[in-house]
């Protein structure tokens, strides 16, 4: 009895060893892997890219200037974060800018540009003095594209060809020119015609709108107003005071297409019918006109209300486009 309890009290022994042994080890495990599983986790990125500084659009006719500072940036990256740890701007780079592949909507200058010659204190402090400077000149509306190339230097290259862009490809910047200005003329004639009365009311609005943004229109045009009635009992008379219209104009999606409306403000009026007298505000309903972009007219019924009578007529619209100076 006594023998068989010491087997059984070796046995339990040994158990227990091997256990512990075996969270011995776990432990020893996890602890050499932790560090390196956090060390992977975090890590260092290195970038260079061409930073760019340049309009949304182009208006035709102008001339506008687009900033390019080459740029070495080290990034921090771990889960949930990124950290820019430095960022510095390059000089001594050769920057090469041409447009394509449609040569006939923009031109650039010079073809050619070292960074750090022009010594322009640009937006970015920190990148200015590293920064060169091209023109770009909007000759035809339509989109094209400005492609920089400048090679990346022998010590950040890794004895590899490589480019500062996306990819260590070029990058490509897109250059889109618009018509931002253009003249509206509109015309209007409506009459209405009674027993011994006929009656003739006709406008002429000229003005201006011009865009902020590429994609929407505003101005004002001068509103004449001229009415004439006719009747064989007696005479008539109209006066209107100057008045005048707002206009308004968005680009279709594909800005092929652009659509403008001329929003009339009251109009202030006195007759003299016979042997009486009267004065008030005419509210002309607003026009509406879809043109091509290019410029062009569109023509439309028109009618609305002139005091008692209901005038019926139509509406021109015509647009032209103002290049920029």
């Amino acid at each position: 009895m006594v023998r068989n309890f010491n087997l059984q009290k070796r046995s339990s022994a040994n158990l227990l060893g091997r256990w512990a042994f075996l969270l011995l080890m776990l432990a020893l495990i996890a602890g050499s892997t932790t560090p390196g599983t956090a060390a992977q986790q975090k890590r260092e990125e290195r970038s260079l890219y061409l930073s760019v500084i340049r309009p949304e659009f182009f208006c035709l006719g102008e001339a506008k200037t687009i900033r390019v500072t080459p740029t070495l940036e080290d990034k921090e990256i771990s889960p949930g974060s990124n950290r820019t740890i430095f960022k510095n701007g390059i000089t001594g780079i050769q920057i090469k800018a041409e447009i394509l592949p449609s040569k006939d909507i923009a031109t650039v200058e010079p073809a050619s540009q070292w960074s750090g010659s022009t010594m322009l204190v640009s937006s970015l402090p920190d990148l200015g003095l590293s920064e060169a400077t091209f023109t770009v000149r909007a000759r035809k509306v339509g989109t094209t594209f400005l492609i920089l190339t400048a090679q990346v230097p022998a010590q950040y290259a890794g004895g590899k060809t490589s480019y500062f862009g996306p990819r260590g490809a070029p990058p490509s910047i897109e250059i889109r020119v618009v018509n931002c200005k253009y003249r509206v003329t509109a015309f209007t004639t409506a009459n209405a015609h009674y027993p011994n009365l006929y009656s003739y009311l006709m406008s002429k609005a000229v003005g201006v709108m011009e865009t902020k943004d590429g994609a929407l229109f505003s101005g004002t045009a001068t509103a004449d107003w001229r009415a004439f009635s006719f009747s064989v009992r007696c005479s008539h008379t109209h006066t209107f005071q100057p008045a005048q219209a707002q206009l308004r104009g968005t680009f279709s999606q594909n800005g092929q297409q652009l659509r403008v409306q001329v929003i009339y403000d009251p109009a202030a009026f006195s007759s003299q019918n016979c042997a009486s007298s009267n004065s008030g505000e005419l509210l002309a309903p607003s026009i509406t006109a879809d043109v091509p972009s290019s410029g062009g007219s569109s023509h439309h019924a028109y009618s609305y209300d002139w005091g008692a009578m209901a005038m019926a007529g139509s509406y021109s619209i015509y647009v032209t486009p103002i290049k920029s100076k």
